[in-house]
């Protein structure tokens, strides 16, 4: 059997659409040539299918009423969360890169620490044991090609020249999310220690656990590839086993990021739902569903 998709033209994706019970008008035209089909209907149109009619006919069906721009409507919506919520992340990356970068330096002072082996934990301090040496050896891996600037960075090629080595809290710049949070992980219980209190300190809230900060990284990071590779948010769940939803995502958020912006950031959230209720389309029962999720993802 042949499962493979050949090419179909915009016209042909129309066609496909309206067989399939969705109203779509020429002026949607340009909405799938700049957006593409399987972006925004692959992706958004779970919530508009007629299950019982699908599973009859055994391909899509959706509910009648359905029309291209209240799916569009919905891929919009996620855009628009997705944009708000990778700034914020982007504010707790940076508190978490600055800490670690701190901590880790003024424990580990000789140059280039972060290259030594010895500085790091060992293997009975490592929350996976199995896969102690071959994730401490792949960080510091990435480390050295950091530190030798393969990825051609400015900053590091200065402080080469300047200095001859790249300091931790310079070479963090130019590190993934992923890689901070391998950092922390791999660090010693003091490092550890020590940035869990600084975060808390600049907090003013309470100790935040070793572990839990692990945890909440792990959570942090998944959510921001969601944000930057533009996959579908509002119903996301990151982790080995898709085990951390949206609402994961704030709690972890509320250790990281001051309150103030907090709140800032679920006002924004709440004025952009607010902005969609004007459209008249979006009072569609469907949609109706979805605005009340992303309400109690916030609440």
């Amino acid at each position: 059997m042949d499962n493979r998709k050949p090419f179909k033209t915009i016209d042909e994706q129309m066609s496909i659409l309206r067989m399939r019970g969705m109203s779509v008008e020429e002026t949607d035209r340009p909405l799938l040539m700049r957006e593409g089909y399987y972006s925004v209907v692959n992706g958004y149109k779970d919530p508009f299918i007629d299950k019982n009619l699908t599973s009859q006919r055994g391909e899509d069906v959706y509910y009648e009423g359905m029309s291209f721009s209240l799916l569009y409507a919905l891929f919009d919506l996620d855009r628009l969360l997705k944009e708000l919520t990778f700034s914020i992340l982007v504010r707790a990356e940076t508190t978490l890169r600055t800490a670690i970068a701190y901590c880790f330096s003024n424990h580990h002072r000789k140059m280039d620490s972060y290259l030594d082996p010895t500085c790091y934990c060992t293997q009975g301090q490592y929350h996976n044991r199995r896969s102690y040496r071959r994730d401490k050896a792949k960080l510091i891996r990435c480390l050295q090609r950091a530190h030798d600037n393969e990825w051609g960075h400015d900053s590091i090629d200065h402080y080469l020249g300047e200095h001859g080595h790249v300091p931790l809290w310079v070479l963090v710049n130019v590190l993934t999310f992923g890689n901070i949070s391998h950092i922390y992980s791999l660090s010693t219980p003091q490092v550890r220690n020590d940035v869990c209190r600084t975060i808390s300190e600049e907090q003013g809230s309470a100790r935040i656990g070793t572990g839990k900060l692990r945890k909440s990284m792990s959570i942090l990071v998944g959510f921001r590839n969601v944000c930057a590779h533009d996959d579908r948010l509002y119903c996301a769940r990151t982790g080995k086993h898709r085990e951390s939803s949206y609402k994961d995502m704030l709690t972890a958020l509320g250790l990281i990021v001051d309150r103030h912006h907090m709140e800032l950031y679920k006002q924004s959230i709440a004025d952009t739902l607010h902005v969609f209720d004007s459209v008249p389309f979006v009072q569609h029962e469907v949609m109706e569903k979805m605005r009340i999720t992303f309400e109690d993802l916030v609440d």
